[in-house]
């Protein structure tokens, strides 16, 4: 008898803890800062901050943390007169999930079209986090002529070790469950000043959807 309501349990706990498998709609791209392009594959969050006047740097993120972890450069690198675009890649953050193949084309193309939707000059700076840092390479080679200067920060140049996702549905099963939950809070230990960041789990979170805060343990309202 205990046997089936603990593998029934067994099979739900990572679609209750993974905030990948809920759903991104308008009531909760209402909670977002910034604005919204309408792009190919569904609405694209972004941010534009600084002079229109000033020298354009885009900032790419990386896999797991959407373009707010940019924040306090981006508004320190606005007031020195740079006009800054950091914007959320498709299926992180605010932005659309399109059911399509994750590609680093679908990504580059992303920012190719973001950039012509919003009208900015080229050529422009990139910067490319992690993942990101794959992407800025990628534009870079693609579009040369629109691009002043590539800055790479911890880029991931090679196929990563997927950890637990190497051993099929039960890597599946541990990683939604139990290791992506626990990235924010690990994430924020690793911080050199984490002093102002005491709602970086929530945002994490927060940047899923609104009913995947309860499946974490954690209120639906901002801290």
């Amino acid at each position: 008898m205990f046997c089936l309501p603990a593998c029934c349990l067994l099979i739900a706990l990572p679609g209750l803890r993974n905030a990948e498998y809920h759903p991104l709609n308008e009531h909760n791209r209402r909670l977002a800062s910034g604005q919204f392009a309408q792009l190919r594959h569904g609405p694209v969050h972004f941010q534009l901050l600084g002079p229109d006047q000033g020298e354009l740097l885009v900032m790419l993120h990386g896999f797991s943390v959407p373009s707010y972890g940019f924040e306090r450069n981006a508004m320190w690198l606005a007031r020195q007169g740079y006009q800054m675009l950091c914007f959320d890649f498709y299926g992180r953050g605010y932005s659309a999930r399109p059911r399509t193949d994750y590609t680093p084309e679908l990504l580059v193309e992303q920012l190719h079209e973001l950039i012509s939707y919003l009208g900015l000059r080229t050529p422009f700076h990139l910067l490319g986090l992690s993942m990101g840092g794959c992407i800025a390479a990628n534009y870079t080679r693609r579009y040369p002529e629109q691009v002043l200067s590539t800055i790479l920060l911890a880029p991931l140049s090679k196929r990563i070790n997927a950890g637990p996702f190497r051993f099929g549905k039960l890597g599946r099963l541990l990683c939604y469950s139990w290791f992506i939950p626990r990235m924010p809070n690990q994430q924020l230990k690793e911080f050199v000043d984490p002093m102002g960041q005491e709602d970086w789990a929530y945002r994490f979170i927060a940047s899923k959807n609104r009913c995947t805060l309860k499946a974490f343990g954690m209120p639906s309202t901002a801290p």
